[in-house]
């Protein structure tokens, strides 16, 4: 049981390859969909907003 917790603690820690990229293309996306919903906001609204500060936590 000790060994087994060991290593999935070590590998939550050190994430492979896959998973450092999968990582990579959500944020990208995530990113992409925040800047995009924001600048349809700011266009539409045409008023700067603090839109990121309150789309960040709803992405997570």
């Amino acid at each position: 049981m000790a060994k087994a917790t060991s290593s999935k603690v070590s590998k939550s820690k050190a994430p492979s390859k896959k998973a450092a990229k999968t990582t990579a293309k959500k944020t990208a996306k995530t990113t992409a969909n925040t800047t995009a919903k924001t600048t349809a906001k700011k266009s539409a609204s045409r008023t700067p907003a603090p839109l990121p500060a309150q789309n960040k936590p709803k992405a997570k």
